[in-house]
């Protein structure tokens, strides 16, 4: 499976299991309006060699339509694993850039979820409310 392959069936995954939890899921050219309340764009990333281990480089969307860019590192290019889920909401957005390093990996367990429970948690708080 070649790298743009990869991140597809990733987005498209992640796709699926928001499509499943929220009322309504609408698809625009590279992001998604979740129940016409939020915007959420998928941002898978395989890691790269970084001296002795690996960084994963996720691009933060800045457009002001787009709410949140959910990065998404995954494991390698043989057999792709996500390893978890980062929100990078952009009202909270320092830099374009977010870097994550298998050194920093503690970010992933500070900030980072293991599924979507997030943004589940989002879908039914406004659906509640």
């Amino acid at each position: 499976m070649f790298y743009p392959e990869i991140i597809e069936a990733v987005k498209d995954s992640i796709f699926r299991e928001i499509a499943g939890e929220a009322k309504s899921v609408e698809t625009f050219s590279n992001f998604l309006v979740i129940d016409a309340a939020f915007t959420v764009r998928i941002e898978p990333a395989l890691p790269l060699p970084y001296g002795y281990g690996y960084q994963w480089f996720f691009r933060q969307d800045m457009r002001t339509v787009v709410d949140i860019t959910l990065g998404i590192p995954l494991s390698d290019e043989d057999k792709p694993e996500i390893l978890g889920y980062f929100p990078l909401p952009r009202l909270m957005a320092r830099d374009e850039i977010f870097q994550l390093t298998d050194q920093s990996l503690s970010k992933m367990e500070m900030f980072g979820y293991t599924g979507i429970d997030f943004i589940r948690e989002l879908i039914h708080s406004r659906n509640d409310g």
